[in-house]
């Protein structure tokens, strides 16, 4: 475990360190910070994304048996937390919220830079996979649920506004475009191929410095109980659940196994916040969440790794 925590989490979370005292510090601007993000979102992450299924071959059945291995986790989990959130009193429109929180991993900022250092281009295929779906699953679901809670009425109307979201994602457009080159054959110009290998080369270091500027925002609630139930379900819950699906149900490769339980062992990702402070429900639970998460998952990622020892 020594071995996996000094070489792939140590250099990982130290950027994301780095990133917490670069902010501490202001020598990264809280405005900084927020235009350092969005670059990751909308730049460099769409670059590497783009490039990497442009070179890989189109999807195929095994692939939708890793998708089933894990959103099928997700969907139980997502249920699991709702009943608990009725056990914690949780509001109606609050309860979608923290099954986000459950379900929601932080893909790109995290798991990106994780996937790739313990398991290099290669494991990057079957995250990308996950990413191109994720949160139009999660996001959409979550959305819909929270309207559906307080009456709106219009649930197919939110879900369509969800969807149309989804289709001007960055990230979604990248791999839609990644996967129309590589099902052509005509693969990428030189010149274009290198330039786009300079630019998703910002992805991890800069995700992570985002990440850590961004986590000095969180701060923790009241109501722990809730939180750290929410996190024990991210963190345990959720990953060792795709590992079984993929396991023993779906028979997925070693790569595509791993990769997928890394994936769902990704602290809470950022948008579980976001949409909480959309629509003002559970904005406290959600930000402690993500922090707890965070921080938490510097030592369930290295004991994971360590099962795992990809390296």
């Amino acid at each position: 475990m020594l071995t996996v925590l000094l070489a792939i989490v140590a250099p990982v979370f130290g950027l994301v360190a780095c990133g917490v005292v670069v902010r501490a510090t202001n020598l990264l601007s809280a405005d900084g910070a927020k235009a350092l993000g969005l670059f990751v979102y909308a730049v460099a992450t769409p670059a590497l994304l783009f490039r990497t299924m442009a070179g890989l071959s189109p999807p195929g059945v095994a692939d939708l048996a890793l998708l089933a291995s894990y959103f099928g986790p997700c969907l139980l989990v997502f249920g699991i937390s709702l009943v608990a959130g009725r056990g914690f009193a949780t509001s109606r429109d609050a309860r979608p919220v923290m099954a986000m929180g459950a379900t929601f991993s932080n893909t790109v900022l995290l798991g990106i830079p994780l996937t790739v250092e313990a398991y290099g281009p290669a494991g990057l295929k079957p995250l990308m996979l996950i990413i191109s779906i994720h949160s139009a699953i999660l996001i959409s679901m979550t959305t819909v649920m929270v309207e559906a809670a307080r009456g709106a009425g219009d649930a197919w109307g939110t879900a369509r506004a969800a969807a149309v979201a989804m289709a001007r994602n960055p990230m979604v457009l990248s791999i839609a475009a990644g996967l129309a080159v590589s099902s052509s054959g005509l693969g990428l110009a030189a010149p274009v191929d290198s330039f786009l290998r300079l630019l998703g080369q910002a992805t991890v270091p800069c995700s992570l410095i985002a990440l850590g500027a961004s986590l000095l925002g969180y701060r923790l609630a009241a109501n722990l109980g809730e939180t750290l139930t929410t996190s024990a379900l991210k963190l345990l819950a959720l990953p060792a659940l795709v590992w079984l699906c993929g396991r023993y149900f779906a028979g997925l490769d070693p790569l595509s196994l791993q990769v997928a339980t890394l994936c769902a062992a990704m602290p809470a990702g950022t948008n579980v916040y976001l949409l909480a402070q959309r629509y003002d429900v559970a904005t406290a639970r959600a930000a402690s969440t993500v922090l707890i998460s965070t921080v938490a998952s510097v030592v369930t990622v290295a004991v994971l790794l360590a099962l795992f020892q990809p390296v």
